[in-house]
């Protein structure tokens, strides 16, 4: 301590976090490799925010709370328009990004006990419409796919798609992907059956 002679022994915990892999870090010297290894004792990987859309009304209320202390305000929670906004973004300041949403909304928000899509942040709502326009297009693309399939075959390839992706991402985790894509577990083997995936 300041101004003491006596020598004290301490056993400190250390919590680091690095938002890139750790080995790319030593292999672009961003850390030292022996720091890595004396650090290093648990390692825990926190997927970004768009991988963990379950997350997102938790950290909602979580913010809601915190900022009604700070802006003495009495918001409630969100539209649910404004929950369907949320899980198609794709979050890329993950969940720093979420919180100064929240915080952008609810000073904005005058008199109303719910965010509601006015009050989100301008690059969210124009985020929005973009995506919207791409799926326009991507629709106006798979109606023309149309001229070579038949509907039911056309429907049942995107079915199959969108599983193998769920799948991919949840690295084969089948009651994580069958959560993503709102269907019990049971459906979501029958489906992997059905298209041999």
């Amino acid at each position: 301590r300041v101004g003491e002679t006596r020598e004290r022994i301490v056993k400190p915990r250390i919590i680091s976090a690095l938002n890139i892999h750790p080995l790319d870090a030593i292999e672009n010297h961003d850390i030292r490799m022996d720091l890595f290894y004396r650090l290093g004792v648990i390692t825990i990987v926190i997927p970004p925010l768009k991988d963990r859309l379950d997350d997102i009304p938790i950290l909602v209320d979580k913010f809601i709370n915190k900022f009604n202390i700070k802006l003495n305000k009495n918001i409630k929670g969100v539209t649910p328009e404004v929950e369907e906004i949320f899980n198609s973004h794709n979050w890329p300041g993950n969940v720093r990004e979420l919180e100064h949403l929240i915080e952008h909304s609810m000073i904005i928000t005058t008199g109303d006990r719910y965010i509601r899509k006015e009050n989100l942040p301008v690059f969210l709502i124009r985020s929005e419409i973009n995506n919207k326009g791409d799926d326009i297009l991507s629709i106006k693309n798979m109606a023309n796919a149309l001229e070579n399939s038949d509907l039911t075959s056309l429907i049942n390839n995107i079915e199959k798609q969108i599983i193998k992706v769920k799948i991919d991402e949840t690295q084969g985790n089948v009651a994580a992907a069958a959560r993503k894509l709102g269907i019990s577990r049971q459906n979501l083997e029958y489906r992997t059956k059905k298209y041999n995936i």
